[in-house]
C-alpha cells in the first residue's frame, strides 16, 4: 500500500512538472527575465529527474537481480546529490527573484555552491564508509549512522533563502514587492516541512510532493505576476497614448492660434480691402486663399493623423501668396520641389516657413528670398528651407515663446513620422532649416 501511495504521489508530481515545463517553454520570454526563466526551468527539470529517480528507487528496492545492489547505490547517490543541487538552485532562484540586478547575482551563486560540492564529496566517500546510507544484500535501502549530515546543505540553502526573503520583506518599502516576498516565504517553508517529516520517519515521503507544490505555487505566482504586469503595461501605454493625443491636439490648437494672430488677420483683411478698389481680381484670389488658409488651420485641430506633403505644400503656398500681397517684391520665394511622395503632420512645415518670413527676410530693409527645396536619398526625404535674413540665436528656441511654432513642429515630426529638424543660423548669414524624414515612416 505504501509503495502504491508513494508511486502515485510521484507520478502526480511528475505530470504536474511536465505541464509546467511545457507552458514555461512555450511562453514568450522578455529579455530582462531570461536569466530568471533559465533558473526556473532548471529547477523544474532537476525536480523531474529527482522524482524519476525516486520512482526507480521504489521499483528496484528489495528486488533481487544481477547488479541490483550496485544500481541501488548509484541511483540513491545521484538522487541525494540532485536533492542538494535542487536546494542550491532554489536558493539561487529566490536570491535572483528578490534582488534582481541590485547585486552581482553570479558571485552569490558561485560562492554558495560550495555546500553542494561538499555534499557531493560526502556522498562519494559514502560508497566506502556507509555513513549516509547503505544497501543490504537483499537490496534494501538503510539509512546510515550519520544520515543527518546529508541534510545540512539542504537546510543551509532553504533557511538562507528564507532569511533573505524575510529581510527583504522588512527592508523594502514597495508594497507590491513586499506582498510578493511574503508569498515566497510560504513557498520556501513547504520543502523544509517536507524534509523535516521525512528525516524523522522513513515511512513518510513528503519532500518531493511539498517541493512540487512549492514550485507549482511559484509558477502560478509568476504567471499571475506576468499577466498583472502586462495589464499594467497596457494600461500605461493606453494612458500614454491618450496623453500624447491630447498634447498633439493642444499643440495643433496653439500652432493654429500662433499663426492666426490678430495683427496677421488685420494686415491680410486690410490688404484685401485696399485691393477691392485697386485690383478686384487679385482681391478675390486673396480672399479665396485666405478662406482656405483659415479652413486648413481649423481642420488641423481635429486632424491627428499625417497628411501628404502635397497638401501641406498647398497650404504653404496660400500663406506665401497672402504675404507676397503685403510685401510685394520684398518677398521672393523660390521652389525646388523634387518629390512630394511622403507625408508630414498637418501644420508641421508651415511654422518654419512663417519663421523664415517674419523673423527672416522681412527683417531686412530690402526684403529677401526664401528657398524651399525637397529631395530624396537613400536615407529618406529632406525638406530644406533657407532664408537670407539676419539670423537668430538657435539656443533661444527652447525658451522663447516667439518660436513656439518651431518647437511644436519639432515635437510632432518626431512623434508622428520620426522626423528630425536641424537648424543652422548665424547673425547676418541667414538661416537653414533641414527636416529629415526616414523612408517608411
Amino acid at each position: 500500500m505504501l509503495f502504491d501511495t508513494k508511486f502515485s504521489l510521484d507520478l502526480v508530481c511528475l505530470i504536474s512538472l511536465v505541464i509546467m515545463i511545457v507552458v514555461q517553454l512555450h511562453k514568450k520570454q522578455e529579455k530582462e527575465d531570461k536569466q530568471l526563466n533559465r533558473i526556473f526551468i532548471t529547477l523544474i527539470v532537476s525536480l523531474m529527474v529527482i522524482i524519476s529517480l525516486d520512482l526507480l528507487k521504489n521499483i528496484i528496492n528489495k528486488r533481487i537481480f544481477d547488479g541490483a545492489v550496485t544500481l541501488s547505490y548509484v541511483v540513491n547517490t545521484i538522487y541525494l546529490s540532485l536533492i542538494c543541487l535542487y536546494s542550491w538552485l532554489w536558493f539561487s532562484c529566490m536570491c535572483y527573484y528578490i534582488l534582481k540586478m541590485r547585486v552581482n547575482f553570479k558571485k552569490i551563486a558561485l560562492a554558495s555552491i560550495c555546500f553542494a560540492l561538499a555534499e557531493l564529496v560526502i556522498l562519494i566517500i559514502n560508497i566506502n564508509t556507509n555513513w549516509i546510507f547503505f544497501i543490504t544484500d537483499e537490496n534494501a535501502y538503510i539509512r546510515g549512522e550519520f544520515f543527518s549530515i546529508n541534510l545540512i546543505a539542504f537546510y543551509i540553502y532553504f533557511f538562507s533563502a528564507l532569511a533573505s526573503i524575510i529581510v527583504e520583506v522588512v527592508v523594502t518599502k514597495d508594497y507590491y514587492h513586499r506582498k510578493k516576498c511574503s508569498l515566497l516565504i510560504v513557498y520556501s517553508i513547504m520543502p523544509i516541512v517536507g524534509i523535516v517529516v521525512q528525516s524523522i520517519s522513513d515511512e513518510s515521503s513528503l519532500l518531493l510532493p511539498f517541493c512540487t507544490m512549492a514550485l507549482g505555487m511559484l509558477f502560478i505566482s509568476k504567471r499571475h505576476e506576468e499577466v498583472t504586469d502586462l495589464k499594467i503595461s497596457e494600461a500605461y501605454e493606453k494612458e500614454r497614448r491618450i496623453e500624447l493625443e491630447s498634447r498633439l491636439v493642444q499643440q495643433n490648437v496653439r500652432v493654429m492660434l500662433s499663426q492666426i494672430q490678430p495683427h496677421f488677420l488685420y494686415n491680410v483683411l486690410t490688404t484685401i480691402a485696399q485691393l477691392c478698389d485697386l485690383d478686384p481680381k487679385t482681391a478675390k484670389k486673396a480672399t479665396i486663399d485666405f478662406s482656405k488658409y483659415l479652413q486648413a488651420n481649423i481642420d488641423s485641430v481635429q486632424d491627428r493623423t499625417i497628411i501628404s506633403f502635397e497638401d501641406e505644400l498647398e497650404h504653404i503656398k496660400r500663406y506665401l501668396n497672402l504675404e507676397k500681397i503685403r510685401y510685394e517684391d520684398d518677398l521672393k520665394v523660390v521652389f525646388d520641389i523634387r518629390t512630394t511622395s511622403f507625408k508630414v503632420p498637418a501644420l508641421s512645415i508651415l511654422p518654419l516657413i512663417e519663421n523664415a518670413v517674419q523673423d527672416g527676410v522681412c527683417q531686412n530693409e530690402d526684403g529677401g528670398t526664401i528657398y524651399i527645396q525637397t529631395k530624396v536619398d537613400s536615407n529618406g526625404y529632406k525638406i530644406i528651407i533657407k532664408d537670407d535674413g539676419p539670423g537668430f540665436d538657435v539656443s533661444s528656441l527652447m525658451n522663447s515663446e516667439r518660436h513656439f511654432g518651431i518647437r511644436g513642429s519639432k515635437s510632432r515630426l518626431k512623434t508622428l513620422v520620426n522626423g528630425e529638424i536641424a537648424i543652422e543660423s548665424k547673425k547676418n548669414s541667414g538661416t537653414v532649416v533641414t527636416i529629415s524624414i526616414p523612408k517608411g515612416e
